[in-house]
């Protein structure tokens, strides 16, 4: 389960920091031009360390991640593409996030979501991140 939600992590903070997947056990592949939704989108492959790939799609115009497509396995144990596109980035000091997101599983609606507020904390307590006793 641990190994499960390793690569669900990776296929949603990667392509939100980038920084990751210049790391150690990362490898990246230009795949090439692949419209998404119409607009011209370049599209990547990330190997993770765990060996599986995913790809993300960037919008040639903004640079930004667009959408995100890889397998995964959910909590049952059962594997499936997921594909999420991102939409509607907006500018935090700096930071773009993207507001709106939307997710299918096997080709078919899965999750809806928005954004409504973003901030980026100066200071977070060491015990936040604490493991539960």
């Amino acid at each position: 389960m641990l190994a499960n939600e390793k690569r669900n992590a990776y296929l949603e903070i990667g392509p939100t920091l980038l920084l990751p997947l210049k790391g150690k056990g990362f490898k990246l592949d230009l795949v090439g031009e692949e419209p998404v939704d119409g607009k011209p989108a370049t599209a990547v492959r990330a190997t993770g360390p765990d060996g599986k790939d995913f790809t993300i799609h960037f919008d040639k115009e903004s640079r930004l991640p667009i959408k995100v497509s890889g397998r995964v396995v959910d909590w049952e144990g059962d594997e499936y593409t997921q594909d999420t596109w991102l939409d509607d980035y907006k500018d935090f000091d700096g930071i773009k996030v993207a507001m709106k997101s939307r997710v299918k599983k096997d080709g078919a609606n899965y999750i809806k979501s928005e954004t409504t507020d973003f901030k980026v904390l100066d200071d977070v307590a060491p015990d936040t991140f604490a493991e539960p006793k």
